[in-house]
């Protein structure tokens, strides 16, 4: 599954989320996360990018890989025109406005188990403890630190660091790109927030919980030839194969589902909400959003175009 948060944007240990065949809490971190033509030597390429335009104001929505790696720069010309053009960054979450100590907070606060049992007894079943056993050593996270922890947060710590693994970093995410340099540069906007993030995870059932942690540590192995084919697709506006890496899990594993509803459709309308409030103002806004949100029947994308607004794909 892709937020691609799924985005998520927070920082598990390490590694930042809040994120195809990937693997669920891997596809959340990813990208939550058109086709190449080649006549006479010119290339046209689209973009996971569009320009939609209301009365007041304009938006560009760029689809973000969250976790990324330094291969994916300088970006094309087209994207870097329209962010020097916009002067508000809209985005999930503005990472850069917590220090570590508000971030250990929050973290705290949503991810830390209230069950004073060990994670090895909250789970209640030895054989998925046993895989996540292996997949500890595999991938050099600390089971120990996990411990006192929720369920979902072991699934996306584990996740994020098999992603850092294969060479991918939040560092070199498109979000983080621009939040960097709009610090500087630009008025900053959220459509949710890290604390909004957390805790929509926070608030997942134990059931729930317990299937993210499984279909995680199942589909691990998949990453090192899925995630560059999701990369490749994003490189070259490949709607249609990030929509189909977004919800391949779904098809194969129904009883996802719920977890599909509050990451994706949920999201997506709290996120549509707040950027048509967004659009009453007289401004030209860069939007960054995992790509995940942008594909699909109940996309970010699907809810503004029903708006009314005039959409472009660039």
């Amino acid at each position: 599954m892709t937020s691609f948060s799924s985005s998520p944007s927070f920082q598990p240990r390490r590694s930042r989320w809040p994120r195809g065949t990937a693997p669920l809490a891997a596809g959340l971190l990813i990208v939550a996360l058109g086709g190449l033509l080649a006549t006479c030597g010119l290339v046209h390429r689209n973009h996971v990018f569009w320009k939609l335009r209301s009365e007041t104001a304009t938006l560009y929505l760029l689809g973000s890989i969250h976790f990324a790696s330094a291969s994916m720069f300088p970006l094309d010309s087209v994207i870097e025109k329209a962010y020097a053009e916009s002067d508000v960054l809209v985005v999930e979450a503005n990472v850069l406005k917590y220090d570590q100590a508000a971030m250990q907070q929050m973290i705290t606060f949503h991810a830390v188990a209230t069950d004073q049992r060990r994670l090895s007894e909250r789970l209640g079943d030895p054989d998925l403890y046993r895989r996540l056993q292996v997949a500890c050593a595999e991938y050099n996270v600390d089971l120990e630190l996990m411990q006192r922890m929720e369920i979902w947060f072991v699934a996306i710590s584990l996740a994020a660091q098999a992603i850092q693994q294969l060479g991918y970093s939040p560092e070199h995410g498109i979000d983080m790109y621009f939040l960097r340099r709009a610090i500087a540069e630009k008025d900053i906007a959220e459509v949710e927030g890290m604390d909004e993030q957390m805790r929509l995870f926070d608030f997942l059932p134990r059931a729930q919980q317990l299937l993210l942690l499984d279909y995680t540590l199942r589909d691990l192995g998949s990453l090192p030839v899925e995630l560059p084919l999701l990369i490749s697709a994003w490189e070259t506006g490949n709607v249609a194969s990030i929509e189909q890496s977004v919800f391949r899990q779904l098809r194969e594993a129904p009883p996802l589902q719920p977890i599909f509803e509050v990451v994706f459709k949920k999201r997506n309308q709290s996120m549509a909400d707040r950027i048509r409030r967004l659009m009453l103002k007289s401004h030209t806004y860069f939007a960054v959003v995992g790509a995940g949100h942008l594909v699909g029947a109940d996309s970010l994308l699907e809810l503004l175009t029903r708006k009314g607004y005039q959409v472009e794909q660039l």
